[in-house]
């Protein structure tokens, strides 16, 4: 037993390291492209961003169809701003043009065109966006990019259904599509900085779904391990549950047809969410270790500015009722409800038809534990908005996107309820 957890151990350590080296050193090559290579779809990009709103709403007073060309600037700025002849220093620093009374879309233009113009530090921004950004600025600008990302999900989507239908998991295909509906999926391409978690989520469920099909758990701990190290290098800080919640949750709806013993299925998520945890944290970690080693600065005062600054507000009535607003802001955005008044009025029709079709077909025997994991996971979700209250606040119109996990948790909750859920090949 001692022999088989030390070699788990070790084989998981390896995997982090090895995950995270590959992370770095996308970062590392992509400073290396010239920057002569990607001028001209940069200036493309900056003017793109000069003709369109630093925020704005795609379907008026909806912000579940916010764009975020704010966060989209930046990274694109970051990563023209890495330094083919200092690769290490540059992509740890992330520096990008801005100065206190200019947007950053006016600095960023202006930037391109004085390499000496005003500069600042965002150290906690050195990961995988502005990599890919200055990598995909060799062949297309960032309309280019955020049309290849909605491909790149459209195509991860169909293979996780195509995986759930071959199977007859057919209530696991229906619930995922109703789950991605109901956070309006279709604008997450919007804004590039927001999408990783998407396309992690949606390539690593489908891998997962696979694996417990063919009761190979142990390789699905393995996989999540390594999505959470992705996810905290791609994007950390936007709807990262997403990446662990989502694949974990069909897992354990696949796991739970077989009727293994409640407790075992238990441990066998809490043990998912601990590894993938690890490896989110730990490249964090990781992240601020080789900042201050590269730049040989004290990091600690960021850490904590960026801890707090995310955590701590009360806002101008109290902490309650700051946190109430934010929970009634991120849960406001779901679709339909988000959708001004016909949008409220068809989510309050749902919701009573919901309790109406749970009511009248309900089953008898359904299984409590099941739906306990479901839910248990699901409110993951609510945690992360609770710990992060600040930020899940202030961006809520993208934070809002991590409850796809929470519906997905209550669809298939239902389905265990009225017996839509198959298990062994049979209607329950």
């Amino acid at each position: 037993m001692l022999k088989a957890s030390l070699y788990h151990i070790i084989k998981y350590i390896l995997v982090f390291v090895l995950t995270a080296a590959l992370c770095a050193s996308l970062l590392v090559c992509s400073a290396l492209i010239p920057s002569n290579a990607v001028r001209d779809n940069t200036l493309r990009s900056a003017q793109f961003f000069q003709d369109n709103g630093i925020f704005y709403d795609r379907i008026e007073g909806v912000p579940a169809s916010r764009v975020d060309n704010y966060a989209d600037t930046i990274t694109v700025d970051i990563g023209w701003c890495f330094d083919e002849n200092d690769p290490f220093k540059s992509t740890m620093l992330a520096e990008y043009y801005t100065t206190e009374t200019e947007n950053v879309r006016d600095s960023f233009s202006k930037g391109l065109l004085d390499s000496g113009y005003d500069r600042s530090e965002y150290l906690r921004y050195w990961h995988g966006s502005a990599a890919v950004s200055r990598i995909m600025h060799q062949f297309t600008d960032i309309s280019g990019m955020r049309v290849c990302a909605a491909v790149i999900m459209i195509l991860l989507a169909a293979a996780l259904l195509t995986v759930l239908i071959m199977n007859r998991l057919y209530a696991e295909a229906v619930c995922s599509v109703l789950a991605l509906i109901s956070v309006s999926v279709w604008f997450v391409p919007e804004a590039i900085q927001n999408v990783w978690c998407f396309i992690i989520m949606l390539a690593v469920s489908p891998i997962c779904a696979m694996f417990a099909i063919r009761n190979k758990y142990e390789q699905i701990c393995t996989i999540l391990l390594i999505s959470g190290v992705v996810t905290n290098f791609f994007d950390f800080l936007t709807t990262e549950t997403l990446t662990l919640l989502f694949p974990l949750i069909l897992v354990i709806s696949i796991k739970r047809r077989t009727g293994g013993k409640l407790r075992d299925d238990m441990m066998y998520a809490v043990k998912c969410c601990a590894l993938w945890l690890c490896g989110y944290c730990f490249m964090w970690v990781l992240k601020w270790i080789c900042a201050a080693a590269v730049l040989g600065t004290d990091v600690m005062p960021f850490v904590g500015e960026h801890i707090s600054e995310r955590m701590y507000d009360r806002g101008d009535s109290g902490l309650i009722p700051f946190i109430a607003e934010m929970f009634m802001r991120n849960t406001g955005c779901l679709f339909p409800a988000g959708y001004n008044e016909p949008g409220i009025i068809g989510a309050v029709l749902l919701v009573l038809g919901f309790c109406f079709y749970i009511f009248v077909f309900r089953k008898k025997g359904w299984d409590k534990g099941t739906i306990a994991i479901f839910l248990l996971l699901g409110a993951v979700v609510f945690m992360r908005y609770l710990v992060l209250h600040n930020h899940s606040h202030g961006h809520y119109f993208f934070t809002y996107r991590a409850q796809a996990s929470a519906v997905l948790a209550v669809l298939l909750s239902a389905a265990e309820f009225t017996g839509v859920r198959v298990k062994n090949g049979k209607k329950t």
